[in-house]
């Protein structure tokens, strides 16, 4: 039984970014397809859930469990990142020729470095760049790095060859023909390249200076070419399992050499953060073909920024005001033990707290 046209709902706002078009896509969800939150009381008793287009959904699919979408989780805080952005961006749209944007984004391994891509992609960079992306998609390609490299000297001929499989699917392929095949993408392209601490150890700290330059010389963009270099630096923690601390007792000898090496890692972490902080404090002055911005550290998120969280478009969009204090409640319980935590554990616990108001909600 469908609503009367009399008594449907006036469709939910059109969404204004990607996370919110994937939210849109949940069909079958009472929780996340109520028109502005808000389930609809037809012909007396029975109640109709609609979808962002007003369309009465389904009944049967109301008993499925629910299905998150995969970025919301995600998107607490990392605002200081995007103010960072937008300033590169404003710097960047200022200069007289068309250059690559370079963001390094760093933080230790625990703060989803892959999700904050998603999130430029899919969220911050169509907001900053003021893009429909109904009319104009961001292309998006991995960069692999060449994790058997001894020699920094063959670093630039491996990101080429690198990037030639990943663009052209022919390793051979030269960066003009590669910056050819960018230029004919009538939006953004996005090329990621993702390091970590081990890394830095391996080949020195003359690692990243060789990475710029090897965007420093990449070809002349087109006219209207827009190319984002993400360059992501993941810090490894090595901390040993909880339950292999007691190795302590049972074998000393291995549990030194672990922490050894733990204390050896968050030392050179140490010193890739000062790096970046160096080079963001020239504000890349020996690099003029390319502008370049170091984006806050990726850090832990607290309490504050998940309340945000939920109290934000896309949450409420999601879940409907109904179960917000339901969220809020819940949210204070998970801090009551830690005052901040990395997103790889936010996630997990706001994806089972979605989950969870998705049943109570459907049970209002």
């Amino acid at each position: 039984m469908h609503p009367s046209p009399e008594s449907s709902p006036e469709p939910s706002p059109k969404p204004t970014n990607q996370a919110q078009q994937d939210m849109g896509k949940n069909l079958g969800q009472a929780f996340g397809q109520m028109s502005g939150g808000n389930a609809n009381n037809i012909s007396g008793s029975n109640v109709y859930f609609v979808d962002s287009n007003g369309i009465a959904l389904d009944q049967k699919g109301l008993s499925a469990m629910p299905v998150i979408p995969s970025l919301l989780p995600y998107l607490p805080d990392r605002t200081d990142q995007e103010f960072t952005l937008s300033q590169a961006i404003q710097r960047w749209h200022s200069r007289p020729q068309q250059q690559p944007l370079i963001c390094l984004i760093h933080g230790d391994e625990l703060q989803s470095h892959d999700k904050f891509l998603e999130r430029l992609r899919k969220v911050s960079l169509p907001r900053l760049l003021n893009l429909d992306l109904k009319q104009t998609a961001i292309k998006e390609h991995h960069l692999t790095w060449p994790s058997t490299l001894k020699k920094l000297e063959q670093l630039s001929a491996r990101l080429t060859k690198n990037l030639a499989d990943t663009v052209e699917n022919n390793s051979y392929a030269s960066a003009e023909e590669i910056n050819k095949t960018f230029g004919k993408h009538p939006g953004p392209v996005i090329v990621h390249l993702h390091l970590l601490t081990d890394d830095w150890r391996r080949l020195g700290p003359g690692l990243l200076h060789k990475i710029l330059e090897f965007w420093q010389q990449w070809p002349e963009l087109g006219i209207n070419q827009t190319l984002i270099v993400c360059i992501f630096i993941k810090y490894q923690l090595k901390r040993s399992a909880q339950k292999q601390k007691r190795g302590w007792l049972i074998n000393p000898f291995a549990w030194l050499k672990r922490f050894l090496k733990c204390r050896r890692c968050q030392k050179l972490n140490r010193e890739i953060t000062e790096h970046l902080e160096t080079l963001d404090a020239s504000e890349f002055k020996e690099f003029n073909h390319f502008t370049g911005t170091v984006l806050p550290k990726l850090s832990n998120v607290n309490r504050n920024h998940v309340e945000d969280w939920v109290r934000c478009p896309d949450t409420k969009t999601f879940a409907g005001e109904a179960v917000l204090e339901q969220l809020l409640s819940a949210v204070r319980q998970m801090f009551e033990q830690e005052e901040t935590m990395p997103m790889d554990q936010v996630a997990d616990q706001l994806r089972d707290l979605l989950k969870k108001a998705v049943i109570s909600g459907r049970q209002l």
